[in-house]
């Protein structure tokens, strides 16, 4: 693991952004203080530090943990903010972010969900069906394809959808019934529930953002009603506090579905911040900022503040993006590159 003082070292990146970006901010932002225009500098500014936290938790061999699930969420993070997994600020030792990922993608993708993270890993970091690994990956993946369900999990609708995602960022072929599974098992709310089978599970946040999500990735339009009626429950359960939780029954909003959320309005090409969704505080953006934590991760909980690693890898690819609204702003194109102990400006 690398020293803590990189966790400082994002802090300093983020406030570099935050000053960077702070010119056009106040234009950003609506005169009677309404929707923003553009967040991308407050997004930037906690992408940053977020990601200076993650390299402080990486090992010498390159992976997080060893594991190939949490490896798979750091190089799909780190990629969608404009990061190389396999640059030098990746490789604290003799491997890279993506050489872990690889090695342990060999042993550890032993169902479609970790499958699937991986394959949607590699693709956001530019590798196709070309690539050795990827082409395994497909390959495994097709073994646990049910051609009578379209299922590439009979009971967890989260891996189905992951597996989906995974093949379409790789440019592989998508089944028309691995979709059409999940269009069938839309609810009648709108939303998706994790598990599938019988019985089905109620619909819930974070499945429904991770369908969308892979919906769109496979090549499904924004005004496909599956994707307007998913937008309508997110709507439905946005909470007061800007924030949204797992299930309806949850006592509070968290991280992880805030983003997951986020990421589903992303896809659907929805902006977040604008009716009918809060677009005054506290606002989704609002809610996920304040659990930015002094090391630059993120909290799970707004009345637990400690560093979480699944918030923040859940939280980075909802920030990272651009928004519906944005200015066409770069997100790396203002980020220093000081993890190696340099600074230089990409």
């Amino acid at each position: 693991m690398r020293s803590s003082r990189h966790g400082f070292i994002g802090y300093l990146i983020g406030l570099a952004v935050l000053l960077i970006g702070i010119s056009g901010w106040p234009s950003a932002i609506g005169a009677d203080g309404g929707t923003p225009r553009t967040t991308a500098a407050p997004r930037r500014f906690a992408v940053a530090r977020a990601l200076g936290w993650l390299h402080a938790q990486q090992r010498d061999d390159g992976s997080f943990g060893g594991v190939l699930t949490t490896t798979a969420d750091v190089v799909y993070a780190a990629a969608l903010a404009g990061e190389d997994p396999d640059g030098p600020s990746w490789t604290p030792g003799p491997r890279s972010l993506l050489d872990a990922l690889r090695e342990l993608s060999q042993t550890q993708a032993t169902n479609a969900g970790r499958v699937g993270k991986a394959l949607r890993a590699l693709g956001v970091a530019g590798y196709t069906t070309a690539d050795p690994t990827v082409a395994a990956l497909v390959a495994k993946l097709d073994t646990f394809y049910d051609p009578a369900t379209g299922l590439y999990s009979p009971t967890q609708g989260f891996y189905h959808a992951l597996a989906v995602e995974g093949l379409a960022r790789v440019g592989a072929s998508v089944p028309s019934k691995a979709i059409d599974a999940l269009l069938v098992r839309q609810k009648a709310d709108g939303g998706w529930g994790w598990a599938f089978g019988q019985p089905e599970s109620a619909s819930d946040v974070d499945t429904t953002g991770q369908v969308m999500r892979a919906l769109r990735a496979a090549g499904i339009s924004p005004n496909h009603p599956a994707m307007v009626k998913a937008v309508a429950f997110l709507a439905a359960r946005q909470r007061a506090d800007g924030g949204w939780a797992w299930g309806e029954a949850a006592g509070s909003s968290d991280g992880n579905a805030t983003a997951l959320a986020l990421a589903g309005l992303i896809a659907a090409d929805v902006d977040p911040l604008a009716p009918p969704f809060a677009d005054r505080e506290p606002t989704a953006l609002g809610f996920i900022l304040d659990l930015q934590q002094p090391s630059g991760a993120f909290a799970y909980l707004p009345d637990r503040p400690e560093d979480n690693l699944m918030a923040t890898l859940d939280i980075i690819p909802a920030l990272s993006p651009a928004w519906p609204g944005d200015h066409a702003l770069p997100i790396r194109g203002f980020l220093p590159n000081v993890y190696m102990g340099t600074l230089s400006w990409e």
